[in-house]
């Protein structure tokens, strides 16, 4: 009987790669134009598909290229109901483009096993060389190296994504969702998991993280709306960094940024060696709520749960509900846990 049931597997397997077109061919990889734009410091970046002239729909077999479908700059697009897979450097990438980007799934992501270097995004969008903007919206996005979405210097609404990450894990810190260097981005309605580490490095993850500054060599990411989000499992929930040049205090810039109305849970403490803040005192874990170094940043209405944001009363470990030692001016409301 048992060899009648895995005859039966074997056959079931056949069939189905047999019905989806390249599920077991590698894919004809291309050099995208823009030899010098990089992700994590790659560059000469080559892609399953470019510049498609067509709505990208069905499977995206990447496997064996940098990227599964880019865009140039200027060019307009969109990804729907596609399964991007395979690629190391990014699933879809859209560098000064307008792409919209819906109902899609995205994964295995990154190098094979994850690695820590900083590439291997589900979604990466790119204004550094021309204005990028597209909505972002009902993905699923798992299995990735460095991050789910990555929006920098761009125009994104970013709304109703399932993004799930490696964590707990040594490998290395992920983000859920990062917006920085002014984009002109809201955040709502998402789903994030899993963004926690406990290796050595003095590192947190984060399920969605606004950054700027002087200390990234850009500008603040400021205006920001963070509204609505169901985050759990992540070392810092959000994390607002918009950094002076020592990368340690606040930018004096007012950001203004609002996070409001967000479920915010981790139910344990993995994180390991994050340390405070400001760098002071012995490492230990680090985990919070909603971290803010920021001006004049508004956090409204959160619900923030579990013993994993619970203030320990003493140092290590450094766990806060809401991190405002840095911050400069906030204005913190919080519902502390609403279940």
């Amino acid at each position: 009987m048992r060899k009648v049931w895995v005859g039966f597997l074997v056959m079931q397997l056949a069939a189905l790669c047999l019905s989806v077109p390249g599920a077991m061919a590698f894919p004809v990889c291309k050099l995208i134009p823009e030899a010098s734009f990089s992700v994590g410091g790659v560059s000469n970046l080559s892609a399953s598909i470019v510049n498609p002239g067509a709505p990208v729909t069905g499977l995206v077999n990447a496997i064996g290229c940098d990227i599964g479908v880019y865009f140039s700059p200027g060019k307009t697009g969109s990804v729907t109901s596609a399964r991007v897979l395979g690629a190391r450097v990014a699933g879809i990438v859209n560098n000064g483009a307008n792409v919209k980007v819906d109902g899609s799934a995205i994964y295995q992501i990154g190098d094979l096993p994850i690695s820590s270097a900083p590439y291997g995004y589900g979604i990466y969008v790119s204004g550094q060389s021309a204005r990028a903007s597209g909505n972002i919206t009902h993905n699923t996005i798992w299995d990735f190296q460095q991050g789910g979405i990555e929006v920098i210097g761009a125009t994104a609404l970013i709304e109703y994504n399932t993004v799930t990450g490696q964590g707990p894990t040594t490998v290395l810190a992920q983000r859920g969702i990062e917006v920085g260097l002014s984009s002109r981005s809201t955040i709502q309605f998402n789903n994030i998991f899993g963004m926690s580490y406990f290796g050595e490095d003095r590192a947190t993850g984060a399920g969605i993280r606004l950054y700027g500054g002087p200390c990234f060599d850009g500008p603040d990411q400021t205006d920001t709306s963070v509204l609505s989000n169901q985050l759990t499992g992540n070392d810092i929930g959000i994390a607002l960094n918009n950094l002076a040049v020592n990368c340690v205090n606040s930018d004096t810039s007012a950001t203004k940024n609002t996070i409001s109305y967000n479920a915010i849970r981790d139910n344990g403490v993995f994180n390991s060696v994050g340390g405070p803040l400001d760098g002071s005192g012995p490492l230990g874990a680090y985990q919070a709520g909603v971290s803010d170094q920021g001006k004049l940043d508004q956090i409204i209405g959160n619900s923030i749960c579990g013993f994993g944001y619970t203030p320990q009363g003493f140092s290590p470990p450094y766990i806060y509900s809401v991190d405002t030692t840095l911050a400069l001016s906030p204005i913190a409301l919080l519902i502390k846990c609403v279940n």
